[in-house]
């Protein structure tokens, strides 16, 4: 940790990310030598069951090719010398020595097989191609006798194709135990390719747990706990603690701001201490001053009082002075308004009687078409009564006339029905006559209720007329005595001028003196307030600073 502690936070990052790498380097390099040993393996295998294959596949060809040649040289159908048909043998002989003790020419090189069934079926292949071939021989060298001939002699025995039989076989076993020999090893193969897969898996799992160790201890060890030991200590001092002291001793980031916070801690307690001691001694003088300024503001404060109540008295009295001739001049002018307003009034008054005068004949006038209105409707009584008599009379004609049709028989039937309608229009013209005979009713009471109403109105005109008649007389009165008053209230409203005017003079001074003694006090009051606020800063720095805990 020693060696950690003299690094800066970026070299730790670095190493860190270093040491994952290497990890991940050495993880690679192992892979890979692992996958190179399969891959030797699976070239290995590749290299010697292919070509062997290939082998045991060509002899098979050879041996074919070689024994179809032979039939039809013998049949004569083919013309073929004999080293050329026994070379089809003797390169299916090299395949097979070249399967048991390996072999290479120009085409393919092929290496021994290693599997002891394969090899007895390939060694059995060659004892019997060395057979085959021997009575091939046999069979060549009958070649010049004709085909019957060797039909006939059974010279074509079966046990040329016996042999021929056996030695495919033979090829046939070496081929098919070949194929479960590449079947296994590509089961060795696969194996193995898994079981490597496997550990890579198993590497990289590791090497994640070991990167997530290596980044939590960086992130926990280099960065977290110290930061939360300089915040831990940032907290106490903004609590007010200044004896909080962070012991972080690296020499990385985390380090030099550690020492930076102590050195501001210290700095920041030495001057608190100083603020105490000042904020002591500054309460003590403002206290003092306090006092002095107390017994100046008292005595301003008198002085600018006693200024203030003369100059409120002179005041009242100017503002008194001015009143009353605002109220002189009002009274002069309320006195020629009411003159003015009184013959308005007469002349109102004098057109208010004419038109009087005008309603009251016109409420005659209309009490008598009331009159006349109530005679006609007492007449339209009348007829509504003659003709509601006159409707009973054809109603009662209409039912003998019905009584009559009914008498008649067939013949007053049709006269009958006329009688119906006849009654039938009588009942509704009585019921017609009824409506109307109620309506004139209320139009004669409406009517009588008007004329009441009207000679009500005439009375109530002839009383008002007599009343507007006696308020012009008052009228003409009080226009004699406002015209008379008006002389008497001008003299006074002069007298009460030339007393405005001294009470201004007076106050004019009295102001200038005021303002003096305003101003006076205000200084000192201003002066008061400098304090107060110097006293309550000094205390407000004394309260600030005691919060702070300080080295004694």
């Amino acid at each position: 940790m020693g060696f950690l502690n003299n690094l800066k936070i970026r070299e730790k990052l670095l190493l860190g990310f270093a040491v994952v790498v290497l990890l991940f380097a050495l993880s690679s390099a192992f892979t890979l030598i692992q996958v190179s040993e399969i891959n030797k393996v699976t070239r290995s295998m590749a290299e010697r069951d292919a070509p062997a294959w290939d082998a045991i596949m060509e002899a098979k060809v050879e041996v074919l090719q070689g024994h179809l040649w032979l039939e039809e040289t013998s049949l004569g159908k083919r013309a073929e010398e004999k080293e050329k048909i026994f070379a089809h043998f003797e390169e299916a002989r090299w395949l097979g020595g070249a399967l048991l003790n390996g072999g290479e020419n120009s085409e393919v090189k092929v290496i021994a097989i290693e599997d002891s069934v394969v090899r007895a079926s390939v060694s059995k292949f060659m004892n019997d191609l060395s057979a085959f071939v021997a009575l091939a021989e046999q069979r060549y060298g009958d070649v010049g006798e004709s085909a019957a001939d060797m039909v006939s002699d059974k010279r074509l025995d079966s046990v040329f194709n016996e042999k021929f039989a056996v030695l495919l076989d033979d090829l046939s076993k070496a081929e098919d135990e070949l194929a479960k020999t590449i079947a296994a090893n590509n089961k060795v193969s696969q194996d193995l390719i898994e079981q490597e897969i496997r550990s890579i898996i198993i590497e990289l799992i590791i090497l994640l747990i070991v990167s997530i160790f290596i980044a939590v201890f960086i992130s926990q060890r280099v960065v977290a706990q110290p930061l939360k030991q300089i915040s831990d200590m940032v907290q106490r001092v903004a609590d007010g603690d200044l004896t909080a002291v962070s012991s972080i001793n690296t020499k990385d980031e985390l380090g030099l701001l550690s020492e930076a916070v102590n050195t501001m801690v210290s700095k920041l307690s030495m001057l608190v201490s100083r603020v105490q001691k000042s904020g002591i001694q500054v309460a003590s003088s403002v206290t003092e001053i306090a006092a002095s300024t107390k017994e100046q503001e008292a005595t301003a404060t008198e002085h600018a009082a006693t200024t203030s109540q003369v100059a409120a008295s002179v005041n009242e009295i100017s503002a008194t002075s001015k009143q009353l001739g605002q109220a002189t001049e009002e009274v002069t002018h309320l006195a020629l308004g009411t003159a003015e307003s009184a013959s308005e009034g007469q002349e109102i008054l004098a057109s208010l009687d004419a038109t009087m005068n005008h309603m009251a004949k016109a409420s005659g006038s209309i009490a008598d078409k009331l009159a006349d209105l109530n005679e006609k409707a007492s007449n339209i009584g009348n007829m509504v009564l003659t003709i509601n008599k006159v409707a009973d009379q054809t109603n009662l004609l209409s039912l003998n006339a019905a009584i009559e049709a009914e008498k008649a028989g067939e013949y007053g039937r049709g006269f009958a029905v006329v009688a119906t309608e006849i009654r039938r229009l009588a009942d509704q013209t009585a019921v017609a006559t009824y409506d109307i005979e109620q309506m004139v009713g209320e139009v004669r009471s409406a009517i009588s209720a008007g004329v009441m109403s009207m000679d009500k109105f005439a009375e109530e005109i002839h009383s008002s007329v007599s009343e507007a008649k006696n308020a012009g007389v008052q009228l003409e009165k009080i226009i004699d005595q406002a015209q008379a008053l008006a002389p008497h209230i001008e003299s006074v409203n002069e007298g009460l001028q030339a007393q405005v005017e001294g009470a201004e003079q007076i106050s004019e001074a009295m102001s200038a003196l005021r303002e003096a003694a305003q101003q006076t006090a205000e200084f000192v009051r201003h002066s008061n307030d400098a304090i107060g606020e110097l006293n309550e800063a000094a205390r407000g720095m004394q309260e600030g600073a005691a919060i702070f805990k300080v080295k004694a």
